[in-house]
């Protein structure tokens, strides 16, 4: 028989909580660990470490969030980015190309192949979403939504995006994310996700590289009505 959803999405105190961090993290990479990204940067021996590399950089260049379902089976790891930060945390972003970083930046770049560290660099470059804070001050970038293996296929993952985009909707504020396969952008399309532009990560003609499909979710057209009755009133 086939468990029902979680009932319920929990926010993980990232600063007090290292062991829900943890459950957290190694959720999601048992979820990547076969995605194609990652097995496009890393190699399959080395794709958990890779990602869990990926997850500290993140967690180490700015204001992040941790969601999880219930039992962790279903885990989200969210940025909150500013206009104010002096470049959008990420991946082999500005911090590295500087040559400063986390201790996360350093992991990452020793699990990636060395062929593949321009791709890492593509990965991290996210000029969409510079563009979109600077448009509208802030923004929630979704960097990863994690379904354990054992438990996918049956609706973990919508049930944590209906739970974000409730967030974001009373937060007024856009959604941000990279789908990296087409089965995740239908997903994403379903929740409001517009897909508005491509992030190839291989080399011009390449065959095979991972095209990453760059979707931005506005708040909703309720939520905005709530704010113009209630200016109007």
């Amino acid at each position: 028989m086939t468990k029902p959803e979680p009932a319920a999405v929990h926010e993980v105190d990232v600063k007090k909580d290292a062991h829900g961090v943890g459950r957290a993290l190694a959720t999601i990479a048992q979820s990547l660990m076969t995605d194609c990204v990652s097995l496009y940067i890393s190699t399959p021996a080395a794709a958990s470490a890779f990602v869990h590399a990926v997850m500290r950089s993140y967690l180490g260049s700015g204001p992040q969030r941790i969601f999880h379902a219930d039992d962790f089976s279903c885990c989200a790891l969210v940025g909150e980015i500013h206009r104010q930060q002096s470049a959008v945390p990420g991946a082999a972003g500005k911090q590295e190309q500087a040559g400063g970083g986390s201790k996360g930046d350093a992991e990452m770049l020793a699990h990636a192949r060395s062929d593949r560290m321009q791709a890492l660099q593509r990965l991290g470059s996210q000029p969409h979403l510079e563009q979109l804070v600077q448009e509208h001050g802030s923004a929630l970038c979704v960097h990863f939504v994690g379904v354990h293996p054992a438990r996918q296929g049956r609706g973990l993952g919508g049930a944590m995006l209906r739970h974000l985009c409730q967030l974001a909707d009373a937060a007024r504020r856009h959604l941000y994310l990279e789908a990296s396969t087409e089965r995740s952008q239908a997903l994403y399309a379903r929740h409001g996700f517009a897909h508005i532009a491509d992030k190839p990560l291989g080399e011009p003609g390449e065959e095979g590289a991972p095209l990453l499909r760059v979707m931005v979710r506005p708040p909703s057209s309720a939520a905005l009505a709530a704010d113009a009755a209630k200016a109007g009133a």
